[in-house]
């Protein structure tokens, strides 16, 4: 026998899969409505597809955020989040299972737990429902495909408020909260207050030798 050395194929990022597939999925289903969607069980493929998309959407990142981009990526996300509403709880969870962590409570975050008491307000069998309920469901779920599409949604609004000149979201919070917020200019050195504009130099690090080694003269 002979082993014949040859061209292996670059693996495909998950993004790019995602983005393709669920490409194809809207360009094939593009004048079909949710309800129709609904009857041969394809909102569940689209809701499917949307979520792990976004849950991959970090690596294809654009260099900068238009307002043209902001606004399809929004478009998308809505529609995504409509077809949530039209699902039953009972399919989202076999879709989506809730990552077993019981542990919540005690470190301050959502946990299986937190999502069982979040899906016991829906009906197993009932579709999700209007936009509040479904971004409430999904605020509380606990599974990673999932807390990332939740990410992704915030960033798009985010940033649209940024381009339209309103405060970045976290700081719009803080100030509220009346907690002051800082930006870090990394290069030129500073912490800079949001609030006050006040700047703070930063320390230069010590270049420190290690206790184990020795100098010698």
């Amino acid at each position: 026998m002979k082993v014949i050395k040859g061209k292996m194929r670059a693996p495909e990022s998950k993004a790019l899969y995602y983005l393709n597939a669920l490409q194809r999925f809207t360009e094939k289903n593009a004048y079909v409505s949710f309800d129709e969607l609904a009857d041969k069980d394809n909102l569940v493929k689209y809701v499917y597809l949307g979520i792990k998309w976004f849950s991959y959407a970090a690596e294809m990142e654009p260099e900068a955020y238009t307002g043209d981009y902001l606004e399809e990526e929004h478009r998308l996300i809505e529609s995504i989040l409509d077809a949530i509403g039209m699902i039953t709880p009972a399919q989202l969870t076999q879709m989506f299972p809730p990552e077993k962590r019981f542990d919540g409570k005690k470190k301050a975050y959502k946990d299986y737990f937190s999502t069982m008491e979040a899906l016991s307000k829906l009906e197993p069998d009932k579709p999700i429902g209007d936009d509040r309920t479904v971004f409430d469901t999904l605020w509380d779920y606990q599974n990673w495909d999932v807390n990332l599409f939740m990410v992704a949604c915030m960033a798009n609004l985010n940033r649209i408020r940024q381009l339209n000149g309103e405060p970045d979201l976290m700081d719009e919070l803080f100030q509220e909260q009346r907690v002051d917020s800082y930006t870090l200019h990394e290069k030129e050195g500073y912490l800079q207050n949001n609030r006050t504009g006040e700047v703070f130099k930063l320390p230069k690090p010590k270049t420190r030798i290690p206790r184990n080694l020795k100098v010698h003269s």
